[in-house]
């Protein structure tokens, strides 16, 4: 260990966090886009390969290029989303990208997350994802195999 006390460590870190709310909700904003949402960039040269290999593939589907909030919550109010977009600046939120775009930047392997956005975050997830499911698996594969014959 490191000799930190784990316990007291979160402690001041709630006290921390509860204080920033307090400041005015533009204050949270520029603080948390100051001190703690730096992006980890993907790799531009995947980037671009997706981009042209999804245009190409799946010329019915919208590609969007930016940054993706990640978190640990699942996002499903309006609310919610437009609080987290408005903080990190994003086109859009999920919980597993940054651990994966955090491993491999430290180890400096090339990387890239390919998002489908399932839902729009304002309480129709449960009606809507069924339907959505089997296109975004088929709009997947064809982009995944289009990218690997390129790679």
């Amino acid at each position: 260990t490191l000799g930190v006390d784990v316990d007291k460590f979160q402690k001041a870190a709630v006290k921390f966090s509860e204080l920033i709310m307090l400041k005015s909700p533009e204050f949270t904003v520029k603080f948390i886009r100051k001190h703690i949402a730096d992006a980890i960039e993907a790799d531009p040269e995947l980037l671009d390969l997706a981009e042209e290999c999804c245009r190409a593939v799946n010329p019915e589907t919208g590609v969007f290029r930016g940054r993706v909030a990640s978190g640990d919550v699942f996002v499903s109010s309006a609310e919610k989303k437009a609080e987290i977009l408005k903080i990190f600046d994003g086109w859009c939120c999920e919980m597993e990208g940054a651990s994966i775009a955090q491993v491999a930047h430290i180890n400096r392997i090339p990387w890239l997350i390919i998002r489908a956005i399932s839902d729009r975050a304002d309480g129709t997830a449960a009606e809507t994802y069924d339907k959505f499911q089997d296109e975004a698996i088929k709009h997947f594969l064809r982009l995944t195999l289009a990218m690997v014959k390129r790679l």
